[in-house]
């Protein structure tokens, strides 16, 4: 049976000493994107906010977003263009987290795991409020520069190896971590 193609961005799973470690962080009124939930985001050491990520080699993450919220705090499905709210972000760079791959042309294999890959960062969409970011499948290699290290294959029903398969990653281009002093942050 072909793997449903239903992306939902970044998801965090459990992490071997517990819970999702996460922050809230203030997403300014000028922010031309919007956020939703599952999206990668990115902070702006000059205003202090976070904007949606970039995919691509090269372009680093600060993590996934689990929430979003109005200027008021009251929480809110996703982020529309210019406006102001808040969003909470699994920022830790140890977190793991589960994406789907898109498997456009040649879809991820066993072993691909421990290579690295970019996102692809998709629309999100209004009617389920989730974001459309997946795994660049075509991207798939063993580069310092690439966003994201494979872990492993999500081990669960309905989810066989080809196109649209779930895989657990962990952000290698980490805006916290040590390597990433003088990097967009």
């Amino acid at each position: 049976m072909a793997n449903e193609n239903l992306p939902i961005g970044g998801m965090p799973i459990n992490m071997p000493y517990g819970n999702v470690r996460c922050r809230r962080y203030g997403v300014a009124v000028a922010n031309a994107t919007a956020i939703y939930i599952g999206d990668a985001v990115l902070l702006v050491a000059a205003t202090g906010t976070v904007i949606r990520a970039t995919g691509g080699a090269g372009n680093y993450l600060l993590g996934f977003v689990l929430g979003c919220y109005d200027s008021s705090g009251a929480p809110i499905g996703y982020l529309p263009t210019t406006t102001a709210g808040y969003v909470l972000v699994a920022d830790d760079p140890n977190q793991q987290f589960i994406l789907q791959e898109d498997g456009v042309t040649t879809p991820l294999a066993a072993e691909d795991v421990g290579e690295g890959v970019d996102l692809i960062i998709g629309t999100g969409s209004t009617f389920n409020q989730r974001s459309g970011t997946m795994i660049d499948s075509n991207t798939v290699g063993t580069g310092l520069t690439t966003q994201l290290r494979i872990l492993a294959k999500q081990d669960r029903v309905n989810n066989d190896l080809g196109a649209y398969c779930k895989w657990i990653v962990q952000i290698n281009l980490h805006q916290l971590t040590a390597g990433a002093v003088g990097q967009p942050i």
